[in-house]
């Protein structure tokens, strides 16, 4: 629509206007046929990767912030500019087209509740577990489906990953918490549901293998507020993962 010529092989397809030339040489295999991709190699200065002083500041419209920060909030997009050493421009930052379709897109979380850590004592080292399962519309397999998180209460940092069963989270999850232990980041408390993964968490941590001396919180039968920052932490995220493939024009399907 804007004046691109497209044009293909075997190989790759590709876009001309003029003396430019954006190609697509990255095949993807799929169910249905073959998507095309291709590389992008960030720019250090814009991403502030790096910093140097002499670099003149980079300066931006809050807009632009909130975009390559990953569309968080107008408040954290700020703090983080400021970080970086980003000049923003006067203004609001507006309705953002690409979150609104992914805040449309994600089933209503029957929990009240906010994204702010509830606790600033370091004394407390609350951690928030949970894990769920993620299945596809189509039903089809997805590989490494359980997704476990972990959420500090005192900052509300959040530590992802996934596995294959529930269980499989059991034994990588000891050695991060004993890494936490040896760094003075030891956790005291974990709270989460009681489900058989959680029970099998619990033993092996206190085990005589790790003697990691946490106590472990569970919450009441159909309370889900009790976990809230896990809980909620699944939708921010994945909030946050759809905004960027919306914004990237990427469909929901892929």
């Amino acid at each position: 629509a804007k004046g691109w010529v497209m044009g293909n092989n075997t190989e790759s397809m590709w876009i001309t206007k003029g003396h430019n030339r954006v190609t697509f040489d990255i095949k993807i295999p799929t169910p249905t046929g073959m998507i095309y991709a291709m590389y992008f190699s960030r720019d250090t200065e814009i991403a502030g990767a790096i910093e140097d002083k002499t670099m003149k500041p980079v300066v931006m419209t809050i807009q632009q912030a909130h975009e390559r920060l990953g569309h968080g909030s107008e408040d954290a997009t700020r703090k983080t500019a400021a970080v970086l050493n980003w000049h923003l421009t006067r203004g609001t930052l507006n309705p953002c087209e690409a979150c609104a379709a992914a805040k449309a897109k994600h089933k209503n979380v029957p929990k009240s509740s906010s994204m702010a850590p509830t606790n600033t004592s370091k004394d407390a080292s609350h951690i928030y577990l949970d894990i769920m399962t993620i299945n596809r519309p189509d039903k089809k397999q997805v590989y490494k489906k359980n997704w476990r998180i972990m959420v500090d209460e005192r900052t509300g940092m959040k530590f992802s990953d996934f596995y294959e069963t529930k269980d499989a989270m059991i034994e990588p999850t000891c050695p991060q918490l004993h890494r936490w232990k040896t760094n003075r980041q030891g956790v005291k408390y974990i709270r989460l549901d009681n489900a058989g993964e959680n029970l099998a968490l619990e033993e092996r941590s206190n085990s005589s293998d790790w003697k990691l001396g946490i106590e472990y919180e569970y919450t009441a039968r159909n309370t889900p507020q009790q976990n809230h920052l896990a809980e909620l932490g699944f939708t921010h995220l994945a909030n946050l993962g759809r905004a960027l493939m919306n914004h990237a024009n990427v469909p929901l399907k892929c």
